[in-house]
């Protein structure tokens, strides 16, 4: 039927959202042949437009048919949480006529791992193993040393929690020395207990951008033999 042209059938493929689950919570895009963005429609009654409907004009009749592919796309990007999300959809082919004949429902379901990203920001440099390196210059004996400004920034698709853990428990130790100089740290303007357990809760993930907390190493006026010290912390991330 609808057709006049010795064997071939001009129809559409409109692509609708069913409406019982969606994932309208994750970004994604639906397209076609030549990388074309497909529109999705709410309904079979609304109305097909030049973006909805995939024209074609050369389908031949009887078993043979014509493949047509389609693409599921969803951007990998920080700013989503985590979680199983799902959307149901169906394929609608009409033909010149504007008659329905057939349908294909489609299920997608995509999981979004628990996931996590740290990086120092405004430390220079880097030690060996990839950590990165504050240097607090000449230490004070009538002051307090604080160290240039620098933070945490942390993207995660879970909530999280922060540790952070001193190898001296706290204290600048001198290189090729035994002299030690103890020393504060501040995470979120909170002091960080380094000679014992800590952890900071976040309750949710983070967006695009991430979570961005400043760092401060405070060494309070010290007299103490000449020398460089030094510590390692390790800041510990984990998605809830």
């Amino acid at each position: 039927d609808g057709n006049s042209d010795g064997g071939l059938c001009p129809v559409i493929i409109r692509i609708i959202r069913d409406g019982a689950v969606s994932i309208t919570k994750l970004p994604y895009q639906m397209r076609t042949k030549g990388n074309s963005d497909v529109t999705i429609l709410s309904s079979i009654a609304q109305p097909g437009t030049v973006r909805s409907d995939t024209e074609l004009a050369d389908v031949p009749l009887g078993a043979v048919g014509v493949s047509v592919p389609f693409q599921f796309v969803i951007p990998t990007q920080w700013g989503v949480k985590s979680g199983m999300y799902s959307e149901q959809l169906s394929a609608v082919l009409i033909d010149d006529t504007g008659l329905i004949r057939d349908t294909a429902r489609v299920n997608f379901s995509v999981n979004i791992p628990s996931t996590v990203s740290l990086r120092i920001v405004g430390a220079v440099g880097s030690d060996r193993l990839g950590g990165a390196n504050v240097d607090l210059g000449d230490l004070s004996n009538i002051s307090d040393t604080r160290s240039p400004v620098f933070g945490a920034r942390i993207l995660s698709t879970a909530p999280y929690s922060v540790s952070l853990s001193s190898d001296n428990s706290g204290f600048l130790i001198q290189e090729n020395g035994e002299d030690r100089i103890p020393y504060r740290l501040y995470f979120k303007s909170q002091q960080v207990n380094l000679a014992g357990s800590n952890i900071f809760q976040e309750l949710s993930h983070t967006n695009a951008t991430g979570d961005y907390f400043p760092l401060v190493v405070l060494v309070p006026a010290v007299v103490a033999n000449a020398g460089r010290y030094k510590d390692r912390v390790t800041m510990t991330i984990t998605a809830q």
